[in-house]
């Protein structure tokens, strides 16, 4: 586009032409179109289709826009969310050249605590069918309580992985403030957020459909729970959701090594094992609880 307009000393005004054959275009404040549009633009090369100027103007307003942009963004992931997950490297050392925000860390940390809330409402159901019926009006309490202490342990997790991390990195003599380690580890929790949605959905399907039977004794709650212990641990849901906590966890733990090793100026090995060893625990236990072993 920008060669033929040079070549043809077109450039978009009523009289079509620029005082020569190499004029500047303009005032040259618009942004210079891409190659692959010029291309677009463009029969083959140096055969430029017969655009109006007013057509021109207007491709170049839509290719500038910031809707557009944005879209460019997330192909080429600029946008940080998806730099976060797919190229946690690039992303945490450009957020090095800045001071460390805990804003956004916190924020999906929040989203992982509302997950979380969200996700034993099943369970609270559950049990309060199985309260006699006058102990029913507790329920809307036992839900609050239980969305509460949920909610909370969403917030809680990320502080003790950013604690424990700061610590273990401590013995490979890391450097830098904790500050940046709770940011760093708090965008490590974005994949377990999408994590958490897909339990919660497992689980919304595996708890709905039981058939909770009258109770009026408190041996027939024991026996109930009981068997609904054996379901939990048995089910080819569980068991699928159990699976897929420890992929995202895994997907964090790539994300934390990169962060921990700009965060704590760590070597590659050292940032592994500064987030392997906590990790690897952590996954350990969840494949025992998994096995039924717990």
């Amino acid at each position: 586009m920008e060669r033929w307009i040079r070549d043809t000393g077109y450039d978009g005004r009523a009289g079509g032409a620029c005082e020569g054959r190499h004029a500047v275009r303009g005032s040259g404040a618009e942004p210079p179109l891409s190659p692959a549009l010029s291309r677009t633009l463009s029969e083959d090369r140096g055969n430029p289709v017969n655009i109006p100027a007013f057509g021109i103007t207007i491709l170049k307003k839509v290719y500038t826009f910031p809707s557009a942009k944005s879209i460019r963004g997330i192909l080429t992931m600029d946008t940080g969310f998806l730099r976060v997950l797919f190229d946690p490297g690039r992303f945490f050392e450009a957020r090095m050249q800045d001071r460390p925000s805990l804003k956004i860390p916190a924020l999906i940390a929040v989203v992982m605590g509302l997950i979380g809330a969200v996700s034993v409402i099943p369970m609270t159901d559950i049990t309060m069918a199985m309260l006699p019926a006058e102990m029913q009006g507790l329920g809307l309490l036992m839900t609050i309580i239980s969305a509460g202490v949920a909610f909370v342990g969403g917030l809680l997790g990320w502080i003790i992985y950013g604690f424990v991390f700061h610590l273990v990195s401590m013995v490979f003599k890391g450097q830098g403030p904790l500050e940046r380690t709770m940011e760093f580890t708090g965008y490590g929790l974005l994949p377990q957020v999408f994590g958490g949605i897909i339990g919660t959905y497992f689980s919304f399907q595996l708890l709905s459909g039981l058939n909770i039977p009258p109770m009026t004794s408190p041996e027939q709650m024991v026996e109930f729970s009981e068997e609904l212990v054996s379901v939990l641990a048995t089910d080819p849901l569980a068991q699928i959701a159990g699976i897929v906590t420890i992929l995202f966890t895994i997907w964090s733990a790539n994300i934390w090594v990169f962060g921990m090793k700009h965060a704590r100026n760590l070597s590659t090995r050292d940032a592994v094992l500064t987030v392997g060893i906590p990790v690897g625990l952590y996954i350990l236990y969840l494949l025992i609880k998994l096995a039924g072993w717990l």
